[in-house]
């Protein structure tokens, strides 16, 4: 844009119209706040679940993003502050909920998750800090008791037939609620989705 601006060889060109014609989404940036049917910190937004829960009252299909393997970013001891890490690259293990393991997303490292900070002398509760897919998914489950729900992740497709199946199964009208990371942004086009919400957009930036 600045070369467009600033030298003669550049031109900015505009693309005025969305092929075939089709109009801009509304976008809406909404923080998260407290959940007024829990009274704690919500993960998901509370317009974002009314428009959730409108869009599959009408019988639309719904997108959703979020970046992050696991179940919680960390585990962290509320005593010491103690994360555990990778023993391998020293990148803090992520907190799996399926089999109650940590796993380094860099190099694979897996390791069981101790019951208490292993920190000598210390013993301190684990506490898991952030929020991963699978948690988005349990809260989902909560939210929209009925709806269809598909997680798409590394975790969950094996096979490239998995991600294929995935798509036919969306497309075809199985699914209500596509939960995937950065997977599920390549470019897909389902007509039957009306609504895409993307969980901690800033984190991606």
């Amino acid at each position: 844009w600045h070369n467009a601006a600033t030298l003669p060889h550049f031109r900015r060109l505009t693309l005025r119209d969305r092929v075939p014609g089709a109009a801009l989404p509304r976008v809406i940036v909404s923080p998260r706040g407290r959940a007024q049917w829990s009274g704690e910190t919500a993960l998901l937004d509370e317009q974002l679940v009314r428009l959730l829960r409108e869009t599959l009252a009408q019988g639309q299909q719904v997108v959703i993003l979020h970046n992050r393997r696991g179940y919680a970013r960390a585990l962290q001891c509320d005593r010491c502050g103690l994360t555990p890490m990778c023993e391998r690259c020293r990148a803090p293990l992520v907190f799996h909920e399926n089999g109650k393991v940590l796993k380094c997303h860099r190099c694979g490292y897996v390791a069981q998750t101790p019951t208490r900070c292993p920190n000598t002398g210390c013993g301190g509760e684990l506490l898991r800090i952030g929020i991963g897919i699978q948690r988005i998914r349990e809260e989902l489950l909560k939210l929209t008791p009925g709806a269809r729900i598909l997680r798409i992740d590394s975790d969950t497709l094996k096979h490239r037939s998995d991600y294929v199946d995935a798509l036919h199964r969306m497309e075809s009208r199985e699914i209500d609620i596509l939960l995937g990371t950065q997977i599920v942004a390549k470019g897909l086009d389902f007509p039957g989705v009306n609504l895409v919400a993307v969980i901690d957009a800033d984190a991606t930036l």
